[in-house]
C-alpha cells in the first residue's frame, strides 16, 4: 500500500511541476516577433521621414539659391549700366538650368551634380537627385517674376518645392 501512495504524491508533484506547452511557447513567440516587428517598421519609416526632410531643406536652399543667381544677373546688369533683363528675357523659352559656377543655361532637364569644393552645379562632381529649373516671364516692362522649381524621386515618390520672388527695374 505504501507503493501506491508514493506513486499517487509522485505523479501529483509531476503534474504541479509543468513547464510551457508547445502551444503556450509559440503564443508567446508571435507575440515578441509583432513587437519586433512593430518597431523595426517605426524605425525604418522614421529614417525615411528624416531623410525626406533633409532632401526638403536642400530642395528649398537650391531653390532659394537659383533666385540669388538671377537676382545677381540683374544686378550686375544695373552696375554695368546694361538693360536690367538683359540675359534674362527672350531666351530658352524662359527656363533656364542656373548654378553659381555655370551661371545661367537653356534648361536640359539635367540632374544637379554636387562637389565638395564646387557645391552645386552642372560641370563636376557626383551626380544628385535633385533637378532645378528656373523660369523667367515679363510681367511688364518694370517687374519679372521668377520661379525656382527644384524636384527629385524619393522612395518612388516625386517630390517638389517652388519658391517665387519678383524683380523690379530700379530706375
Amino acid at each position: 500500500m505504501e507503493n501506491k501512495i508514493d506513486n499517487k504524491n509522485l505523479n501529483k508533484k509531476n503534474k504541479n511541476r509543468g513547464g510551457f506547452t508547445l502551444s503556450e511557447s509559440i503564443i508567446a513567440i508571435t507575440l515578441i516577433l509583432i513587437g519586433i516587428m512593430g518597431t523595426l517598421t517605426l524605425i525604418n519609416r522614421a529614417a525615411g521621414f528624416a531623410t525626406l526632410t533633409s532632401s526638403r531643406l536642400t530642395a528649398s536652399a537650391l531653390g532659394q539659391e537659383g533666385i540669388e543667381i538671377v537676382r545677381n544677373i540683374r544686378d550686375s546688369n544695373w552696375l554695368n549700366q546694361r538693360t536690367w533683363t538683359e540675359g534674362l528675357l527672350g531666351q530658352c523659352d524662359g527656363s533656364f538650368e542656373v548654378s553659381p559656377l555655370d551661371g545661367l543655361g537653356c534648361n536640359s532637364g539635367r540632374n544637379l551634380l554636387f562637389d565638395d569644393e564646387l557645391g552645386y552645379n552642372y560641370t563636376d562632381g557626383q551626380e544628385t537627385i535633385f533637378k532645378r529649373v528656373v523660369s523667367i516671364s515679363s510681367i511688364n516692362s518694370a517687374e519679372i517674376k521668377i520661379q525656382a522649381i527644384v524636384s527629385w524621386n524619393f522612395r518612388g515618390g516625386d517630390f517638389d518645392i517652388v519658391v517665387e520672388d519678383h524683380l523690379f527695374n530700379w530706375y
